[in-house]
């Protein structure tokens, strides 16, 4: 993470937020077990983007590939694809619209910058 910090690499930041699960972690526990070091390297920067459960999972994964894909630029070797493939094979939800979980086919170059 350091590496990343000072070779100025961005980052994307996830929350997972479980509505209603016991012992989970709030974003203020986290901060406050992350080394000073890292905290004043500036990691918490980028805003952090909650990945909620239930009926707010394919809202917040598509907010978390779009932070992903805004970060990669222009697709170079299907990063965006592969990325977009592992979530919906991890999920279960067809995220880019095609009918198909973790088919090979991802979202339309036309939305892609």
């Amino acid at each position: 993470m350091r590496e990343a910090l000072e070779g100025g690499r961005p980052l994307v930041l996830v929350h997972e937020r479980r509505d209603g699960d016991v012992g989970v972690a709030t974003f203020d526990d986290i901060i406050a077990a992350t080394p000073a070091a890292l905290r004043d390297a500036g990691v918490y920067r980028p805003i952090a983007t909650p990945l909620h459960g239930g009926p707010h999972a394919e809202v917040s994964l598509r907010l978390v590939l779009g932070q992903i894909d805004a970060l990669c630029g222009p697709r170079r070797g299907g990063l965006l694809s592969d990325a977009l493939n592992l979530t919906e094979n991890l999920t279960g939800i067809d995220l880019d619209g095609d009918g198909r979980v973790g088919s090979e086919r991802s979202a339309s170059p036309q939305t892609v910058p």
